[in-house]
């Protein structure tokens, strides 16, 4: 018989056994604070130094002007560092409502959700209507816009851009099928000099210098948020307040390092935006038809006017 591996041997470690189950995280939630902190603290830390090396890269890479490697890798690491938010938004969620954490977790391995995380950090919401509005505008698999706000038919936003920087596809769309390489983002790309990663990266970046990495700083999250379930009409600076409530526990605790800087906590508390482990971001299946109807409905209104 063939062997049954051909190449170089594998010299990283290599999970085996008929029981081996990625994608495993949300099984967190059923341990105690003493099992589940720590566990949490492991994974931010192995994020944070994975989200540098790649955000590390991104730059390299926009130097030597390899754009389109520079945007494969930042896609990467503005997900990676989504999750270091996702993990967090776990510890702040009340450990007494188990289906939500567990919901919570799941959301570590869902490409929609980290992506949305990601975006979260580029806004300024006045409540957390504003912020589950923003949500909600990511959820629809299908959508329609152009010139008059219902010429073609797109696919959800961020699955589109992140795969149309990755792949190569072959796609069917209004204009016909067709083949789509990452190539077409190239001209895009270069034309402003190459793109850093999203306020995410940075934002875990000075999350991990505040000491928000640590068993003991998250528990300090777990003290300050989880008694906190936002409604519709929730305010900012309720989460600005518990932001620096936050910020003041992990210095006052010894945790934050010594090039964490007073401009660097007011960023930090800035752009932490309201926990979502209560925000549902399921993706919502739109029916191509109904769309269509809305194209049509458009178009005899024009033929009147």
């Amino acid at each position: 018989m063939p062997p049954r591996h051909r190449g170089p041997r594998r010299t990283a470690p290599v999970w085996q056994g008929s029981d081996v189950q990625p994608r495993s995280i949300h099984l967190l939630a059923s341990l105690s604070d003493a099992m589940f902190l720590p566990k949490i603290a492991t994974g931010l830390q192995l994020l944070r130094e994975h989200v540098a090396e790649l955000d590390a890269g991104v730059n390299l890479l926009v130097e030597s002007s390899q754009w389109r490697c520079s945007e494969a890798v930042r896609v990467i690491a503005e997900e990676e560092a989504a999750k270091f938010l996702i993990l967090l938004d776990a510890v702040r969620c009340s450990n007494k409502d188990q289906a939500r954490r567990v919901r919570q977790l799941k959301r570590f391995n869902q490409h929609l959700a980290k992506g949305i995380y990601a975006r979260i950090c580029e806004m300024r919401p006045a409540t957390f209507g504003e912020v589950v509005s923003y949500v909600d505008h990511f959820r629809p698999d299908l959508y329609l816009d152009g010139p008059n706000d219902v010429d073609w038919i797109f696919r959800n936003e961020i699955d589109a851009a992140r795969e149309e920087r990755i792949y190569v596809d072959y796609i069917k769309s209004d204009e016909g099928e067709t083949w789509h390489s990452p190539s077409s983002w190239d001209i895009v790309t270069s034309s402003f000099g190459g793109e850093k990663s999203r306020t995410v990266v940075r934002l875990v970046g000075l999350m991990a210098r505040a000491g928000l990495a640590d068993v003991l700083g998250l528990r300090v999250v777990a003290d300050v948020w989880r008694d906190f379930d936002p409604v519709t009409h929730t305010h900012w600076q309720e989460v600005l307040r518990r932001n620096r409530e936050t910020l003041v526990g992990l210095q006052d605790a010894g945790l934050s390092s010594a090039d964490f800087t007073p401009s660097d906590a007011s960023y930090l508390a800035d752009k932490w935006t309201f926990p979502l482990h209560g925000a549902d971001m399921k993706d919502i299946k739109i029916n191509v038809k109904s769309l269509r109807d809305q194209q049509e409905g458009w178009a005899r209104e024009e033929d009147r006017c």
